[in-house]
């Protein structure tokens, strides 16, 4: 059974932990407690916070790349960036398609990108759209898969065209996204690659 105690005793262990780690940072908006029966107690997520020019440049390259959208059949441009452990930003835009299922999200085009260039752990992805749009299911799942390899969560920050932003992080997203235990090894090692 989890008490106030218990919280408490895990929280200083945790803080200790991060005062050694001083690029990593608790955020405590991840802390989810419940009391209701049946629902279990989320754990503590760390993320790594992001600077005010960090964000600003992620909306910029976001924003450019945005007017590349393929749109054959809506007006929905979507543009994307992803920042990496090592700083870089790689970006990607929406691909529609004729058939449907085919296209491909500006997220998961700028998650792409950063693989393609040997980047597999990510700080935060950046979408921008006409209003403050979270992204899909299909794109939080893929960003889950890429937040194991991690080992930790990846901010989203969500920007409309006035330069507004909000920021979230991915586990208040996506709750109860697939988490695989078998292959978990196998991805860390991609994010240990130089």
């Amino acid at each position: 059974m989890v008490n106030e105690k218990s919280i408490k005793r895990f929280l200083n262990l945790k803080v200790r932990w991060i005062r050694n780690m001083n690029k990593l940072a608790l955020d405590p908006r991840t802390l989810q407690l419940s009391s209701r029966k049946n629902r279990p107690y989320s754990c503590i997520l760390f993320t790594m916070k992001l600077k005010e020019t960090e964000i600003r440049k992620m909306i910029e390259v976001a924003a450019l790349v945005r007017r590349n959208a393929f749109i054959l059949h809506s007006s929905h441009r979507v543009g994307a960036s992803v920042l990496t452990d090592g700083g870089e930003i790689y970006s990607g835009c929406n691909v529609q398609s004729v058939i449907s299922g085919l296209g491909t999200c500006a997220e998961r085009s700028a998650i792409d990108h950063a693989v393609a260039h040997g980047h597999y752990r990510f700080r935060a992805v950046c979408v921008i759209d006409d209003g403050l749009l979270p992204p899909c299911g299909a794109c939080l799942q893929n960003m889950l898969l890429f937040s194991q390899v991690a080992g930790r969560e990846i901010q989203i920050v969500c920007a409309d065209m006035k330069g507004l932003y909000r920021i979230y992080v991915l586990s208040k997203l996506l709750p109860l996204g697939y988490r695989t235990k078998r292959y978990l090894r196998k991805m860390r090692a991609y994010g240990n690659r130089k």
